[in-house]
């Protein structure tokens, strides 16, 4: 029986053909411990290379994965044994070695299905956030990490397009009739996720509400000022080495969600990363600079803007970037 409590280390001078039994006298005394840390060995003679160690104890190496096994399944370590110890054989080696491989592959599969969990619970409430938005299915995309697709598409080609797709992306019926379905991947699948589609006769589906014409952007200020007491916009625009530019995009046409109803409507802007954006919405009299997009920085945002704290920073930079009008 080895032990995992530190003991004293000693060296005994035994007989090449005596090995085996002082090892079994050992062991059922339950005084024995493998030895790795040869630095500490007196002899002249000591290992100069990490294969030469491992000779030095063949079942080392064996034992302590063992050891790491047993703590992935949460064996508690025995103190005591109702049978004798004996020297392993090549039997308990060939079964030490399966239990050990099993082992690591359940523990391999564990870790993947705490990162499944996790990457669903964020998906989730992803999806819950966006619940709420009053927003087209299209401009969805636009708000997240995703490539949405809705569309139509044919009963008996559903089973086809998963097989196609793969774990590259996840296809939901929608309606209690599924005559409609969602098919949602990462952005860097959307080519693959836009090719599959076609091939098997998808047909894009557009949001009635969505604007289709100039005509149909033009809500009257009237209007905005009846639905809502103030109107707050976040941006997080990183940047970033690669980018010659760091600038807000409006939608088309026409910048259907640009600000134009700013001395109609208190109106407030914030950045969560660029703090220059003055030079895009010089017509917002009220801008916070935030300077990260963490939690902690936005919830911190959050508690100021609701009135919960007061605005004390000062900032670090000249957020006009020496443009000329800021003061009028």
């Amino acid at each position: 029986m080895a032990k995992t409590t530190a003991m004293r280390l000693l060296e005994l001078i035994v007989y090449r053909e005596d090995i085996q039994k002082v090892l079994s006298y050992l062991g059922n005394l339950g005084e024995f411990q493998f030895q790795k840390d040869f630095e500490k060995v007196s002899s002249a003679k000591k290992p100069s290379s990490e294969s030469e160690n491992s000779s030095l104890n063949p079942d080392a190496d064996l034992f302590y994965r063992l050891e790491q096994a047993r703590s992935v399944l949460a064996i508690p370590e025995l103190e005591h044994y109702t049978i004798s110890p004996a020297v392993p054989n090549e039997d308990d080696e060939r079964e030490a070695i399966a239990l050990i491989n099993n082992t690591e592959e359940l523990h391999k599969k564990e870790v993947q299905a705490v990162e499944t969990a996790e990457h669903s619970s964020d998906t989730l409430s992803e999806a819950k956030a966006f619940a709420n938005l009053k927003v087209s299915y299209t401009e969805l995309e636009n708000l997240s990490f995703l490539t949405l697709r809705i569309g139509k598409i044919e009963a008996e080609k559903i089973e086809t397009l998963k097989e196609a797709l793969g774990m590259r992306a996840q296809v939901v019926p929608l309606g209690d009739d599924k005559s409609r379905i969602m098919v949602a991947s990462s952005k860097k699948a959307r080519f693959m996720v836009d090719t599959e589609l076609k091939n098997a006769g998808f047909e894009v589906y557009y949001d009635d509400n969505e604007p289709k014409g100039l005509l149909d952007t033009q809500i009257p200020v009237s209007e905005l000022k009846q639905k809502y007491d103030v109107i707050m916009y976040f941006a997080n625009i990183v940047n970033a080495s690669y980018k010659t530019v760091t600038r807000l995009k409006w939608r088309s046409p026409a910048a259907i969600d640009a600000p134009y109803y700013t001395r109609d409507i208190p109106t407030l802007f914030v950045s969560l990363a660029n703090p220059y954006h003055f030079a895009d919405v010089p017509m917002i009299r009220t801008i916070i600079n935030a300077y990260s997009p963490s939690r902690t920085t936005v919830r911190a945002t959050i508690e100021k803007i609701t009135g919960k704290s007061e605005f004390k920073g000062k900032s670090p930079v000249d957020p006009f970037a020496g443009l000329f009008g800021k003061d009028i």
